[in-house]
């Protein structure tokens, strides 16, 4: 993990196009590092875990690999390992991306918006998770702040949807 050379993925001056992205995201790589920390916890190696879940963050900011619905798995095991101040720092940022998004998508004409279905769904279904884990591990001012977040947008699809058919 601190010998490979991982070519300044996470460098902000580094440029990674679409198709590297995809390849990252294909690959997988940020599922590998919580894997990683999940036999680590398996072994009770807490301190262990952290630092291979801190390092995946660090490789893959979002700026550069945009955040995706491998965080969520990723946000769980930081609470796993009772990290819960990086836990919730990227349950926020992962819900702040997520309603800067939505806020975007549902400012388009009804027409543009059932194109986009499938990325208000994803979006949708990540702040889902992220609300679930935050009331599973009883982060509670997280959760109500997420409940609110999640319940007025999935209303508001809903409500969109409707009114298209």
């Amino acid at each position: 993990m601190n010998k490979f050379k991982w070519g300044g993925m996470n460098d902000p001056d580094v440029y990674l196009d679409n198709f590297h992205v995809k390849t990252l995201h294909f690959l997988r790589l940020r599922h590998r590092f919580n894997r990683l920390a999940n036999e680590y916890m398996k072994e009770n190696n807490i301190e262990r875990a952290v630092v291979v879940l801190d390092k995946c963050i660090e490789l893959t900011p979002h700026k550069n690999i945009p955040y995706n619905m491998f965080m969520p798995p990723i946000i769980e095991s930081y609470y796993k390992c009772r990290a819960f101040e990086k836990a919730n720092l990227l349950a926020e940022k992962n819900a702040q991306i997520c309603d800067d998004n939505l806020n975007y998508y549902f400012d388009q004409t009804n027409e543009f918006i059932s194109t986009i279905s499938p990325e208000i769904r994803i979006n949708l279904q990540i702040l889902k998770n992220l609300l679930i884990l935050s009331r599973t591990y009883k982060q509670n001012e997280l959760a109500q702040k997420l409940e609110e977040m999640f319940n007025g947008y999935y209303q508001n699809y809903s409500d969109k949807m409707n009114r298209s058919q």
